[in-house]
C-alpha cells in the first residue's frame, strides 16, 4: 500500500504578530521534524507555490 504524499507551508504567513510570536517555536520544531524524520513523505513549499497550485 503507497503512502500518501504531503506538503506543508514552509514559512506561513500570519497578520496578528502576537499569534506568530506564540506559534514560532512549535512551527519551528514541526519543520525540523519534517526534515530530518518525514522527508521522504512531507515536502515544504512556499505558501505562493501552494497558492499558484490551487489557482
Amino acid at each position: 500500500m503507497a503512502g500518501r504524499y504531503i506538503s506543508t507551508i514552509r514559512e506561513p504567513k500570519c497578520r496578528a504578530d502576537r499569534a506568530l510570536q506564540l506559534f514560532r517555536p512549535t512551527h519551528d520544531a514541526l519543520m525540523t521534524v519534517y526534515h530530518q524524520r518525514f522527508a521522504q513523505q512531507v515536502e515544504t513549499v512556499e505558501m505562493e507555490t501552494v497558492l499558484s497550485a490551487w489557482t
